[in-house]
C-alpha cells in the first residue's frame, strides 16, 4: 500500500496526493474520512456500521420535528443536507447507507475534513440540533420565524378577508403567538388545504427542549467527533468487476457500494491536515489536469464508470 504525503501545491496544480500511477489508473477510487476511523478500515474496510446514533429512525425523528415547525433552520448543512440528501438520498434504498467513493481524490477530501467528522449524516445532525438549541435561547430567531409563518398563512392581501377584523390590521412586524393561532384557525375554518401545510401554533420552546432532551445522547455522539477528529485521512481503493454488481454511480454523488470493500482493495492512504484552505479545494477541483483525466475516463469503454453504466 502506497502512504503519500499531502503536498499542496501539487494538490492545487494536479488535483493529486497519490503516485500518478494510481490517479491515472480508472479503476481506482477515492473515499474521504476522519482519522476517528482510519485503524477500523485498514483491519476491517469499509462499511456503514448500523447503530441507533446516525440510523435512519434518529434522521428522520429529526426531519419531523422540523417539519412541525415548518422551519428550515439557519445552518444550509443542517436541516438542509439532512432531509434531501441523509434520508432521501442515503437511505433510498434500504434502511442501510451505502459507501461513498469518489473518481477524484479532490471530490472526497471535503470529507476528510474536520467539519465532516464522523461523516455527513452526522454533521447535519450536529447541525440540525445546534440550531434546534439556538431557537429556544434565540428570541430574534424566533421572531423571525414567526413573521415567515404569518407570510406563509396570508400570502396575497385578499386572504385579509377571511380573518376576523381585529385581525386584519395585524401584520408579519405586529404578529405574536396568539395571533398567528388565530389566524390560523379562521384561515382553516374557510380553506383547509391552504392552512394544513402550516403548523396551527407557533412552536413551543418547552416541547423542542423536551425532543433535545431526547436527542442528548445523539448530539453528544455527533459532537464527540468533532473533539476526537485528529486529521483527515483519503483511502485509494482498486476494484474490479467483480465488485460492479453491487455498486451503482450516482451521478455528480459519485459512486456507491451496498457492500463492505475488504482492506485488501486499499492500495494508498493519505493523512490530510486539518485545514485545507479555500484556494487549495478551489485550485484543485477546477484545474485542467482534473478535468483532463475525467474526460479520459469517461471516453474509455473500459473504465469503471463507463462498466457501471453499461
Amino acid at each position: 500500500m502506497e502512504i503519500a504525503t499531502f503536498e499542496s501545491q501539487r494538490f492545487i496544480n494536479r488535483g493529486e496526493i497519490f503516485s500518478e500511477e494510481i490517479h491515472d489508473n480508472n479503476w481506482i477510487v477515492f473515499h474521504g474520512t476522519s482519522s476517528i476511523f482510519e485503524e477500523r478500515i485498514l483491519a476491517q474496510g469499509l462499511s456503514w456500521k448500523e447503530n441507533n446514533h446516525y440510523s435512519i429512525s434518529v434522521v428522520d425523528s429529526i426531519v419531523n420535528q422540523y417539519e412541525k415547525m415548518y422551519w428550515f433552520g439557519e445552518d444550509t448543512g443542517g436541516f438542509a443536507v439532512l432531509k434531501p440528501f441523509s434520508l432521501v438520498g442515503d437511505f433510498r434504498k434500504s434502511d442501510s447507507k451505502p459507501i461513498f467513493l469518489a473518481e477524484e481524490a479532490s471530490s472526497a477530501i471535503t470529507y476528510a475534513s474536520k467539519d465532516f467528522a464522523g461523516g455527513e449524516t452526522a454533521r447535519a445532525i450536529r447541525k440540525s440540533l445546534s440550531d434546534l438549541e439556538k431557537y429556544c435561547i434565540n428570541p430574534k430567531l424566533r421572531s423571525n420565524h414567526l413573521q415567515k409563518l404569518w407570510k406563509a398563512l396570508l400570502p396575497d392581501p385578499s386572504w385579509y378577508h377571511a380573518l376576523p377584523e381585529y385581525l386584519r390590521d395585524i401584520n408579519e412586524n405586529t404578529v405574536t403567538p396568539e395571533y398567528y393561532s388565530e389566524a390560523w384557525n379562521a384561515i382553516h375554518s374557510k380553506a383547509p388545504i391552504m392552512a394544513k401545510q402550516l403548523p396551527p401554533t407557533a412552536p413551543k420552546i418547552d416541547s423542542i427542549q423536551e425532543f433535545l432532551i431526547q436527542m442528548e445522547e445523539i448530539a453528544n455522539k455527533a459532537n464527540n467527533a468533532i473533539n476526537q477528529h485528529e486529521y483527515g485521512v483519503i483511502f485509494a481503493i482498486e476494484l474490479t468487476e467483480d465488485d460492479l454488481q453491487s455498486m451503482e454511480h450516482w451521478g455528480a454523488g459519485g459512486i456507491v457500494s451496498y457492500r463492505l470493500i475488504p482492506p485488501q482493495k486499499i492500495v494508498g492512504l493519505c493523512k490530510i491536515p486539518d485545514k485545507i484552505s479555500q484556494e487549495e479545494w478551489m485550485g484543485s477541483t477546477s484545474n485542467k489536469v482534473v478535468h483532463g483525466r475525467m474526460f479520459d475516463r469517461y471516453n474509455d469503454p473500459d473504465s469503471l464508470v463507463n462498466k457501471l453504466g453499461s
